[in-house]
């Protein structure tokens, strides 16, 4: 009796298993991916730094742009930032206090589909030169300043949020060096690139 008892349980078991199979049933699902937009990087003003650089062999002048105190929400104006000239090898060229003449602005943008996202920007320097070495730097920020600015050192990709407007706003710097060994370099064009990623 024992044995009849557990072939019958495993009868109905198999019987359960053939109806569930027999009433299986599919769902096609679909997903819609979106795809942030490719970002644009456009001049707003370009980077002057002066036309002739004093010194000799190895005299090297940095350009450092900062905030202005009164600064509430960068737009990509001059009046932003507030360039600061040091070096042995600066241009010849007396730039005041305060000057904003200088600096090269530039408007790292996603669009309103990009918004809160971070980016890397990494400023290239160039790897070709004749009598000057340029090593670009910059600060980077958010136009809408809902997240802190970055410092943009050359050659090291640096994360920056693009806040709540969708872009971000470069302001350049950098570093010369004279390496030809004259006295005074002039005429003499630098080339380096600005990359953007998600």
């Amino acid at each position: 009796m024992k044995k009849n008892i557990i072939s019958k349980a495993l009868a109905s078991s198999v019987l359960v298993a053939a109806s569930m199979s027999a009433n299986a049933t599919t769902t096609p699902v679909t997903v819609s991916f979106g795809v942030l937009p490719a970002l644009i990087i456009t001049e707003t003003s370009a980077f002057t730094p002066g036309d002739i650089l004093t010194g000799t062999d190895t005299s090297v002048c940095t350009w450092a742009p900062t905030f202005l105190d009164a600064v509430t929400a960068p737009d990509g104006a001059v009046d932003d930032v507030n360039v600061v000239r040091s070096g042995d090898g600066c241009p010849t060229q007396a730039i005041s206090a305060g000057t904003v003449e200088t600096t090269g602005i530039y408007k790292v943008d996603g669009g309103t589909t990009a918004v809160n996202v971070e980016i890397d920007i990494e400023l290239q320097s160039s790897t070709t030169h004749t009598s000057i070495l340029w090593t670009p730097t910059g600060i980077a920020t958010p136009s809408d300043i809902s997240y802190p600015s970055v410092v943009i050192p050359a050659d090291t990709p640096t994360t920056v949020n693009t806040g709540g407007s969708g872009y971000v706003v470069l302001y350049l710097g950098g570093e010369s060096e004279i390496v030809a060994g004259a006295d005074i370099i002039t005429g003499e064009n630098v080339a380096f690139n600005i990359v953007a990623i998600y």
